[in-house]
């Protein structure tokens, strides 16, 4: 969906990569298909898969703050921190 949301595939091209997967039996992931398919370049699939990564992390800090295990500038810090060092799972 990240792929769709940055203009980077259509959801024509989303539906022929899940139905190569389902004919497969997911062995290949999406963004090995859709660059096999030449939907993707590599380097397109890898900053898609950085993206996801650091929305995970900013949802995890999301979860965080609001059940309280963490206040807002502590998450600040940390992401600061990641940000300058590149230092990932420093949490």
């Amino acid at each position: 969906m990240l792929a769709l949301r940055m203009n980077l595939l259509t959801v024509e091209q989303i539906d022929q990569v899940l139905e190569i997967q389902e004919r497969e039996g997911t062995a290949r992931r999406f963004g090995e298909v859709a660059e096999s398919l030449g939907f993707l370049s590599h380097r397109q699939v890898a900053r898609l898969l950085a993206i996801q990564s650091i929305n995970r992390d900013l949802e995890l800090g999301a979860r965080l703050v609001l059940s309280g295990r963490i206040e807002v500038p502590e998450l600040v810090h940390q992401l600061n921190h990641f940000v300058s060092t590149g230092e990932h799972g420093s949490r």
